[in-house]
């Protein structure tokens, strides 16, 4: 595309393509995924279309999907801000809707310890979630008791991805995650086998007609533990947590935790599940009947 062409006229999916054929070696058109997942979002609206509140809005989406830190927020939004600098230089824009979005750094110190599910703990809860829901919420929260998966993996899983023969689910590449296939316990795979397939996702809202958002998944966690009386704040990231703990304290090999988590990077999980300081973890039962 000649650079002349690009104006504020023009789609967002279009002025990205201009960055990347002007600057094709920046942070931001490095990073693929992210990329894909911004001109998904918002590639077909105009560039004043972005606003601030648009902007953050999809940043709270994307840590309530993701259990994204600050920091990992902060560092998304660097890149992204590449993109709005070229436009800005272009003359497009006279300054950066996410100016105003500020994600902070916390210390070690002031970071949430994660709640670490005992196994006694983690068979009363699936019970319990057997029986509250089995056809909707069981077979979700017994997939990320299983896979150690993040809520972005659940969301985008389509049917396509699980294979009943071998017994398999298999993960796309996400954000910050690579691909990988892993194994089904028989139960997972029979409960899913009774799921109506009305939609290319795995899991749908209440009617079964949309994949699920982040949203909705929030609310059936919070909606199942009402029911109970569960007053405990774990989430479904600390279940992510529980599986990486159980299975390094079971022997299991931090290489291949990278690999079942779908971690990029050996030295990441090292540093976030192999180096556990007794005061990150509460191993004692805080849950509510």
């Amino acid at each position: 595309r000649e650079l002349e062409e690009c104006s504020e006229e023009m789609l967002v999916v279009d002025l990205v393509m201009c960055h990347a054929t002007e600057q094709p070696h920046t942070e931001f058109t490095h990073s693929k995924t992210l990329a894909a997942d911004f001109i998904e979002t918002f590639g077909q609206k105009k560039i004043h279309e972005l606003t601030t509140e648009v902007l953050r809005a999809w940043l709270d989406q994307l840590r309530i999907e993701n259990d994204y830190s600050d920091s990992s927020l902060q560092g998304i939004k660097v890149k992204i801000n590449i993109f709005f600098r070229y436009l800005i230089e272009k003359g497009i824009i006279s300054s950066s809707p996410l100016q105003p979005i500020y994600y902070e750094s916390r210390s070690e110190e002031t970071m949430k310890p994660a709640i670490i599910l005992t196994r006694e703990k983690l068979k009363e809860l699936l019970l319990l979630a057997k029986e509250y829901s089995p056809g909707y919420f069981y077979p979700l929260f017994l997939m990320f008791v299983e896979t150690g998966a993040k809520t972005r993996d659940l969301l985008a899983l389509t049917w396509d991805k699980i294979d009943f023969s071998k017994g398999t689910v298999t993960f796309s590449e996400g954000l910050a995650l690579n691909a990988r296939t892993l194994s089904l316990s028989k139960e997972l795979l029979e409960v899913l086998s009774k799921k109506r397939k009305a939609v290319e996702y795995v899991f749908t809202d209440l009617h079964e007609t949309r994949k699920m958002t982040g949203r909705q998944l929030a609310n059936a966690l919070a909606a199942y533990k009402r029911y109970y009386g569960i007053e405990s704040k774990w989430t479904y990231f600390d279940l992510r947590h529980t599986f990486a703990h159980n299975f390094l304290v079971e022997g299991g090999d931090v290489r291949d935790l990278t690999n079942i988590l779908g971690i990029r990077s050996f030295h990441t999980t090292q540093d976030i599940y192999g180096r556990y300081r007794r005061k990150q973890i509460e191993i004692s039962s805080p849950y509510g009947s």
